[in-house]
């Protein structure tokens, strides 16, 4: 398992904004409103209750929702797999879930 860099709390002024509103996944936990939790791997962090997030996956330049430990292994559960992702902000399109470590549908990412 490897382990992406650690968290970094955005200051005044740095902080991302906004929220993601995720539904339709097949592990349900992963379901509801990812609010804007300071910044990972230079990009937005976004957070949903104690163990869920979406967040920026630098090793594959992709959009990774995914539990607490950020790992590129077994943590991505779903991943966005659209051409020309930015770290400005979470992927809305072409969502996969991670065959072997989630189940079914992959979930509909939008802005809230």
């Amino acid at each position: 398992m490897i382990y992406l860099d650690w968290i970094e709390t955005a200051g005044a002024g740095g902080a991302p904004s906004g929220s993601y509103n995720v539904s339709g996944a097949g592990d349900a936990t992963y379901n509801g409103a990812y609010l804007a939790n300071g910044t990972y791997n230079g990009a937005p962090l976004f957070t949903f209750g104690a163990s869920r997030n979406l967040f920026w996956n630098s090793l594959n330049s992709h959009w990774v929702l995914g539990d607490g430990t950020f790992s590129t292994g077994s943590s991505a559960r779903y991943y966005s797999s659209a051409a020309g992702q930015s770290t400005a902000a979470p992927a809305t399109t072409s969502w996969q879930f991670n065959t072997g470590f989630a189940n079914g549908p992959a979930p509909t990412v939008a802005l809230s």
